[in-house]
């Protein structure tokens, strides 16, 4: 019975100790990195904050990439995100619209 209630314990302060790690707001996230942009460029990766390509954020290895190649600019995490979305944007399509 000590045990069941020593693995309770366990459990609910394990519980406690995650309650204090929130979700990261990505716009919390991406402001350190997202400053460096100029203040257009920096307004349009705010509110798209995830990467269409991989749905990471776009701060996740530093300063995110910009493409034109569908007429509106489209900000990617990384270089080979950009690469992979330029060969297909049709297929990124329904990212784009959210």
């Amino acid at each position: 019975m000590n045990l069941i209630r020593f693995s309770a314990l366990v459990c609910l302060l394990a519980g406690v100790i995650g309650c204090g790690k929130s979700e990261p707001s990505p716009v919390d996230l991406n402001t350190e990195i997202l400053n460096q942009l100029p203040e257009g460029d920096r307004e349009i990766a705010i509110n798209q904050w995830s990467c269409v390509v991989c749905k990471e954020l776009l701060s996740k290895e530093g300063a995110p990439q910009k493409s034109e190649k569908t007429g509106t600019p489209v900000f990617f995490c990384t270089d080979e995100c950009m690469a992979e979305f330029e060969m297909n944007p049709r297929k990124f399509q329904s990212s784009l619209s959210q």
